[in-house]
């Protein structure tokens, strides 16, 4: 009795893995939603559909000013007496 029981717990632990592992493969949030259900007992794809992520307000970001983010002066890529193109080419 105990080999076809030990043959049936292993090859349903195998399935859980190669589900698992494709849901995380497709589509990582499934794949999250359904290690949340089977470790907490409870069905969390509504809370984590819900929940409010940094992409929904434009991202993680940090302010900073114009002096910081534009040049000023020249530098390798703009010298001094160069010709000015009509379209950039670098």
């Amino acid at each position: 009795y105990y080999l076809p029981v030990e043959a049936i717990l292993a090859c349903s632990a195998i399935y859980e893995m190669m589900e698992a592992g494709m849901a995380t493969i497709l589509s990582p949030q499934r794949g999250e939603e359904f290690v949340e259900t089977v470790t907490t007992g409870e069905y969390e794809g509504e809370e984590i559909l819900n929940q409010v992520v940094d992409e929904e307000t434009g991202g993680p970001f940090i302010e900073t000013s114009g002096a910081i983010e534009f040049a000023e002066g020249t530098d390798a890529s703009n010298p001094e007496g160069a010709k000015r193109e009509p379209f950039p080419k670098t």
